[in-house]
């Protein structure tokens, strides 16, 4: 995981053995990889990046 910018974030991550993805979030604007997330999974995958990459601001 590393951080873009001061909201963005860019992570890598796997589905199974052989399967490795590469993600975007911007955690201001709530987007993942360009767009709002459109499912439960998509929308937690935003917030846990965002938290580990920004924290909670307190």
């Amino acid at each position: 995981m590393e951080a873009v910018g001061l909201y963005g974030v860019s992570f890598s991550y796997a589905l199974g053995n052989d399967i490795n993805l590469n993600g975007a979030a911007n955690c201001q604007a709530g987007l993942l990889n360009g767009q709002r997330p459109a499912t439960a999974p998509q929308a937690q995958l935003l917030n846990a990046v965002c938290q580990v990459a920004c924290g909670t601001g307190t």
